[in-house]
């Protein structure tokens, strides 16, 4: 059929009422569409080249085009046009072999040293979900705790907006794997996850993952994993896109209800103060450090109110955890706490605030070192609670 019969086919049916689908055949299904349809153009506007994915777009074959004016295949050329210099870009309606009209956006540029014009066009519906999908991906990749990565569907990355686990800080650069990124057994386990999304196409959505980094593997970061299968036109996979959430937040809120649930089923059984005093202690360690000491006010012992102005040489120690660990000399269940010298942290914890403070701090506190190899174990950070 060529473009001539096609339009007095399309003008017999416009006379009987019938209207063309854009971009559609006329079961209203979407054209296949892999590509942009290209088409070079002589000085006079005939058509002198013709791809394949100009051929899929329209259904005419190169041999039914070139030689003819470009303008014969669209099917409302404005009349202001239709003597005017082909435009740099807009929106068209070409006909389709079928006898339908397809709704493109096009864009045309000079090649180089001739006369002649390359024309690129595409289904218009394609460009629309480009330019959003571009846009979202942008909105993503721009938010700091959302890291994106595109992967092929040899899982190599082709683009992604991470920046963290990489030496040197730069951004992961496409052509990386996740093994070139993550300790092995992580980016084993996350690629085994991907995999199964391009093979079934079922996607993963909010899966936790705890991952290190393979140049600092002693620093974890919890993640959330959301993934799902890329396709072409035709349905074919191409690849996977992955989402990874900071997951920091939700993992400790977590592991905070969790201790309270603990702490409500295991403290507060027993009305013997050292007993609640050792059930405490157990349920914060580990949860909240290695190890835990619960000093009480001596009065507390004695089952009377503790002093309002507590501080070292007025309590004892009730209990210690784990029961395995090495304390040093000073800390032994039921031994005074030794009094302490006045000092920021010491009034801040004494007014009810929670303190966290390094070794330095501590050291700064007590302003004698043999006290703190006294009391502190080597290599720790101290939190006190009222």
């Amino acid at each position: 059929m060529d473009i001539d019969n096609v339009k007095n086919a399309c003008s017999a049916g416009a006379s009987q009422g019938s209207t063309g689908n854009s971009g559609s055949g006329p079961s209203g299904r979407l054209y296949a569409f892999d590509g942009p349809a290209a088409a070079v153009l002589d000085h006079r506007g005939a058509v002198v080249r013709w791809t394949v994915a100009a051929e899929e777009l329209t259904g005419f074959r190169a041999e039914e085009v070139c030689g003819r004016p470009v303008r014969d295949l669209v099917a409302d050329l404005p009349d202001d046009l239709r003597d005017a210099a082909m435009p740099a870009s807009g929106r068209i309606r070409l006909w389709h072999q079928c006898g339908d009209t397809i709704d493109v956006t096009f864009r045309t540029t000079k090649v180089g040293g001739s006369a002649e014009v390359l024309v690129l066009a595409a289904p218009t519906h394609h460009v629309a979900d480009h330019e959003q999908g571009a846009a979202l991906l942008r909105a993503l990749s721009a938010q700091n705790r959302i890291t994106i990565a595109v992967h092929d569907t040899d899982l190599t990355t082709v683009q992604t907006n991470a920046m963290l686990g990489t030496a040197d800080g730069r951004p992961v650069q496409p052509g990386t794997r996740l093994s070139d990124v993550l300790c092995a057994k992580d980016a084993e386990d996350l690629e085994a996850v991907l995999r199964q999304v391009l093979e079934t196409g079922a996607p993963v959505v909010r899966r936790s993952q705890q991952v290190s980094w393979r140049h600092d593997p002693a620093r974890q970061q919890a993640l959330s994993l959301s993934a799902f299968r890329l396709e072409d036109a035709r349905g074919r996979p191409t690849g996977v896109a992955a989402l990874y959430v900071d997951n920091a937040d939700q993992m400790r809120a977590r592991r905070h209800l969790d201790l309270a649930r603990d702490v409500a089923e295991r403290v507060g059984k027993s009305l013997e103060v050292v007993r609640t005093a050792q059930d405490l202690a157990d349920v914060l360690a580990p949860a909240f450090g290695e190890f835990v000491a619960v000093d009480l006010a001596h009065s507390v012992f004695d089952g009377e109110e503790p002093s309002k102005q507590l501080g070292g040489g007025d309590m004892g120690n009730a209990a210690l955890a784990p029961a395995t660990a090495v304390w040093p000399a000073g800390i032994k269940r039921g031994e005074p706490v030794p009094r302490l010298p006045d000092h920021p942290l010491r009034r801040s914890f004494l007014h009810g605030e929670p303190v966290v403070f390094g070794l330095d701090d501590f050291i700064a506190m007590v302003k004698d070192p043999q006290l703190v190899e006294y009391l502190v174990p080597r290599d720790t950070h101290l939190s006190a609670l009222t």
